[in-house]
C-alpha cells in the first residue's frame, strides 16, 4: 500500500514533455457525493502537481470499479 507522502513525492518528480497532458485516473470506493477530481487532486495536495499540470490535466474515473482504491497518473499527448 502506498501512503500519501510517497505519492506526493512521486508526483512532484513528474515532468511532462512539451505539450503532454497528465491523465489522472481513479478506481475504487468513494462517497456518493465525492467526485474524481477531489480523490485525484485535492485529497493529495495541489503543490505536488505544479510541474505535472504544466500543459493540462484530464481526470477520469475508471469504468470498472475495484474494491481497493487505485490511482494512476501518466502523461499522454492530447487527443
Amino acid at each position: 500500500m502506498i501512503d500519501r507522502a510517497f505519492l506526493q513525492n512521486y508526483l512532484k518528480e513528474l515532468v511532462p514533455e512539451p505539450g503532454q497532458i497528465l491523465v489522472a485516473r481513479y478506481s475504487g470506493p468513494k462517497h456518493p457525493k465525492s467526485d474524481v477530481e477531489n480523490l485525484l487532486f485535492y485529497n493529495i495536495g495541489s503543490s505536488c502537481f505544479e510541474s505535472a499540470f504544466r500543459y493540462g490535466v484530464q481526470f477520469e474515473e475508471m469504468s470498472k470499479p475495484t474494491e481497493l482504491s487505485e490511482y494512476r497518473y501518466q502523461f499522454c499527448d492530447p487527443p
